[in-house]
């Protein structure tokens, strides 16, 4: 028996920490901006990244439900690290939600050409932020549902034929009776063979 005071670690946990809530991932350069999100973000497991290179990192290690970037950080801006995580294909389908003081035309094309879900601009309300990340979320569960259902039913048939194949060699193993060309009668299986013509 492990003592209490040590704790096993697997390396997937290391990597990809189980969330008991929904998972946010609020990358914001703006330390009170920042506060106010997660604030206002109480009913999820909030990660918190203070520029592009760790919300990147963050969003690789932790999969957060949503990621929600603002559109200028150091190091990294929000449309770069939206690009990058959509070249990735372990957070291609992360839904990405854009916070940004920029609310024309050119900007919100760039950024849906990013790949961004919802472009937000500042200032904006928290309470249709709020719905936005709760019906992020919620696709981004389904998703993930539909991807393990999805791999559950490869995996059955994969065992179904499996499971044919097996049934065929063991009829082949349990019928042992073969037939043999020759004038003669194969007396194991009682079976007579005729070769040639004639």
């Amino acid at each position: 028996m492990i003592p209490p005071q040590f704790k096993v670690v697997r390396e997937s946990d290391l990597t990809e920490p189980v969330a008991t809530r929904p998972r946010v991932l609020v990358a914001e350069d703006e330390p009170t901006l920042r506060q106010i999100l997660v604030d206002q973000l109480a009913d999820y497991e909030v990660l918190e990244a203070v520029d592009g290179v760790e919300a990147l990192e963050m969003t690789r290690r932790y999969r957060p439900d949503v990621v929600l970037l603002d559109w200028m950080m150091p190091e990294a801006n929000g449309l770069e690290v939206c690009r990058a995580l959509r070249a990735d294909a372990a957070t291609r389908l992360t839904p990405v939600v854009l916070l940004t003081g920029r609310n024309d035309e050119e900007s919100k094309l760039e950024a849906l050409g990013a790949g961004v879900n919802e472009f937000v601009s500042k200032p904006f309300s928290f309470l249709e932020l709020q719905h936005r990340i709760r019906n992020m979320v919620t696709m981004a569960q389904a998703q993930r549902e539909l991807a393990a259902s999805r791999e559950m039913l490869v995996k059955a048939e994969k065992l179904s034929s499996l499971g044919e194949l097996s049934a065929g060699i063991m009829h082949e193993i349990n019928n042992p009776c073969l037939l043999y060309t020759s004038d003669a009668a194969d007396e194991d299986c009682g079976v007579e063979v005729a070769v040639g013509g004639g």
